[in-house]
C-alpha cells in the first residue's frame, strides 16, 4: 500500500479525470502487485499473475460500483422530507447518541428507531430504483 501511495502520489498530474481516482489507484495497484510478483517470481506462495489481474478487475469494478451508489445515495437523500433529511444526517453523524436524538425529536428511542427504519427502507428502496435505471441506461 505505502507503494502504491508512493507511486499514485509521483502520478497524480498525469490523472486526467479525477472522478475515476478508485479505478485509477486500482491500476497502479495491480501494476505495483505485479511488478513485486515478478521480483519475487521463485517463492511459491505468489499469486499466479492471471489471478492478480482478476482481483485487479474486480476491485475497479466494485470502485465504479461504489462510485454509482454514493451517486444514488446523494440523489435519493435530495429526495427525502427536510425532517427526515436531517434525523438521517444526525443519526449517523459520530459520536451522536441516538436515546438522546430520540429525546430531541420528541419519540421514544423505539418510535426513533422505527422511524429511521422506514426512511432507510425508503432510501434503500430509492436505490434499487436508481441503480437499476443506472445499470440500464433507463432515466428513472
Amino acid at each position: 500500500m505505502q507503494e502504491v501511495s508512493l507511486v499514485a502520489w509521483r502520478k497524480f498530474e498525469t490523472l486526467e479525470q479525477p472522478e475515476k481516482f478508485g479505478a485509477w489507484a486500482c491500476l497502479i495497484a495491480r501494476f505495483e502487485v505485479l511488478k513485486f510478483r515478478r521480483k519475487k517470481a521463485r517463492d511459491r506462495l505468489v499469486l499466479d499473475e492471471d489471478i492478480i489481474t482478476k482481483i485487479g478487475i474486480d476491485a475497479e469494478e466494485q470502485v465504479t460500483r461504489r462510485q454509482l451508489q454514493l451517486f444514488a445515495l446523494d440523489k435519493c437523500l435530495k429526495r427525502l422530507k427536510a425532517p427526515e433529511k436531517v434525523l438521517v444526517q444526525q443519526a449517523y453523524s459520530p459520536k451522536v447518541s441516538k436515546k438522546e436524538l430520540a429525546k430531541d425529536f420528541g419519540r421514544t428511542e423505539g418510535a426513533f428507531y422505527q422511524k429511521l427504519a422506514r426512511i432507510r427502507m425508503k432510501l434503500r428502496d430509492c436505490m434499487n430504483r436508481k441503480m437499476i435505471a443506472l445499470n440500464t441506461g433507463v432515466s428513472e
